[in-house]
């Protein structure tokens, strides 16, 4: 009875590390998703647009899964070179803008984060869509 105890217990323990890896894992792809969907709608936008005040949504959610019950929590940022940090210091500084986007959510009382940037020239590829 004591070695069937023990393996019940062990057993138990396996599947339970087993979910909660199938969960994490479930969580980053979301994360990675959400991540380049936002990074493929700045790379449609003009650099008129994404220097306009208030044209990019600075703070956003998205549901984690199909049931909607918990969400990310996403924030852009957007950097010229201005900006303490900016990591650019050339001439071409002016002509570039740091986009950032990171997301922040909560998983058995752990917050976790995951973040992307990408630089967006004036004269980069929103010039031949849309000239």
């Amino acid at each position: 009875m004591g070695v069937i105890g023990i393996v019940l217990v062990s057993l138990f323990g396996c599947f339970t590390f087993g979910f909660n890896v199938v969960r994490f894992s479930r969580e980053d792809l979301r994360a990675s998703q959400i991540l380049q969907e936002k990074m493929e709608a700045i790379r449609l936008y003009t650099w008129k647009q994404l220097n306009q005040t208030n044209f990019v949504n600075t703070s956003f959610t998205a549901p984690a899964g199909l049931t909607g019950t918990s969400y990310f929590y996403g924030k852009v940022e957007i950097l010229d070179n201005s900006a303490s940090g900016f990591p650019v210091t050339n001439t071409y500084a002016k002509n570039l803008r740091l986009v950032k986007v990171s997301l922040t959510w909560t998983n058995n009382g752990m917050v976790r984060t995951r973040e992307t940037s990408t630089f967006v020239s004036q004269y980069g590829l929103q010039n031949y869509i849309y000239n």
